[in-house]
């Protein structure tokens, strides 16, 4: 139904939503997004415990996440993978 936009409302999270438009031809500038949330899902990454140095490995994801936060290369990166927050 979407690519023959027949659709009025559609319930994805936003980089899906993106995909589906793009896939179905449809720009994503041709449809308003809704500030409704229906759900939210946060993302963690997860080591096991078993793996040596495990607390390690999270510390420098979070390290690395705030360097790529403080440079502006995490935007940069959204806009490249068209991922919305």
């Amino acid at each position: 139904m979407l690519p023959k936009k027949r659709v009025d409302f559609v319930s994805a999270a936003p980089n899906d939503a993106i995909k589906a438009l793009l896939k179905a031809g449809i720009s994503p500038e041709e449809v308003q997004r809704s500030e409704f949330v229906v759900t939210e899902i946060s993302l963690h990454v997860i080591v096991p415990k078993h793996i040596p140095n495990a607390q390690d490995i999270i510390d420098a994801f979070n390290k690395g996440l705030i360097i790529l936060r403080e440079n502006g290369r995490y935007e940069v990166l959204k806009q490249e993978f068209n991922w919305v927050e």
